[in-house]
């Protein structure tokens, strides 16, 4: 058992010293491109799990700020001005007080007819 350990450990340190001697020497030697290679990849994976995360949640943003932008748009739309004068309410107009009941109800179901032309 110790001697399968120390088999490793002596990997693991020969390793470790080829690592500092490349990350010492200039990139042009040619001992150390397999260092450099995977010093490459591991510094690219690191950026791409730290970047792709923040750059997922900056697009998710943007699309719900686009979205909502639109829906705004869209609730801020207003109708003609004849359409609205039509469907307005007119509470605060003067009222004949003088209209029978009949000719009362007479012009609410005209006023209501009108209200469902111009909705439809």
């Amino acid at each position: 058992m110790q001697a399968a350990l120390d088999y490793y450990w002596n990997v693991l340190f020969y390793q470790f010293n080829h690592a500092l001697y490349c990350s010492s020497c200039s990139l042009s030697t040619p001992m150390c491109h397999g260092f450099w290679m995977w010093s490459l990849f591991i510094v690219e994976a690191a950026g791409l799990l730290v970047f792709v995360p923040i750059l997922n949640r900056e697009y998710q943003k943007y699309r719900g700020r686009k979205s909502y932008l639109k829906w705004l748009a869209d609730y801020e739309k207003v109708a003609d001005a004849d359409v609205m004068a039509k469907v307005s309410w007119k509470g605060h107009t003067y009222v004949d007080a003088d209209l029978s009941h009949e000719e009362l109800s007479a012009q609410i179901r005209q006023e209501l007819a009108t209200r469902r032309d111009v909705s439809a």
